[in-house]
């Protein structure tokens, strides 16, 4: 199914897991959101292109929540805040929607006093059934550097599988560095998806 006007595709705002609650961002999620960004920026910045640099103030991040809200609106992403025990824990979305060929890209990071705890694959399993299912999207990607370890037994554990590895398949974490190598995954339903 094409969707020909994404902006009247009516979207649940949020996915209720067994232990997580994904929620649409929203206006005043920043400062939440920001305490995670400090606590975890050591690790952010290794994979992540946005995690350059100085340390994002809570008015920076709050901006980019209202963003990432009105691209829900425009349907152009979906950022969702992940909650566990009403305590924020990470964020996971789509980006790069592509609505001609109903495909779209996962991105997701969790707060490092939140990792090991399978938040990560309960979140993008939930995620990839809610783009199979509500977005009606054909295929879901996750774009990721191929050292990093975690991300990649995530995605093999809900049964991406590996289309690409080559250099330049990720965004250099550094203007002017060396292109990464990365690998691309994707699924096409959503059939034995855990949780």
């Amino acid at each position: 199914m094409t969707i020909t006007s994404p902006i009247l595709l009516d979207l649940p705002m949020s996915i209720q897991t067994k232990r997580l609650l994904l929620q649409q961002v929203k206006a005043g999620d920043g400062k939440a959101i920001n305490e995670a960004v400090v606590e975890s920026w050591d690790l952010l910045k290794k994979w992540l292109a946005w995690a350059q640099g100085d340390i994002q103030q809570p008015t920076e991040t709050e901006e980019i929540v209202r963003k990432f809200h009105a691209d829900f609106i425009l349907r152009k992403g979906v950022h969702l805040a992940i909650f566990y025990n009403d305590q924020f824990v990470g964020m996971c979305g789509f980006r790069r929607i592509d609505w001609e060929t109903s495909s779209a890209d996962i991105g997701y990071w969790i707060r490092k006093s939140a990792q090991r705890q399978g938040f990560a694959r309960e979140a993008v399993a939930a995620l990839t059934r809610y783009g199979f299912k509500e977005m009606h999207l054909r295929r879901i990607t996750i774009s990721i550097d191929d050292e990093n370890k975690r991300s990649i037994a995530v995605a093999e554990n809900l049964g991406f599988d590996l289309e690409a590895r080559a250099l330049g398949l990720v965004h250099p974490i550094r203007p002017n560095g060396p292109l990464p190598i990365g690998r691309i995954y994707a699924r096409f339903d959503d059939k034995n998806l855990p949780f």
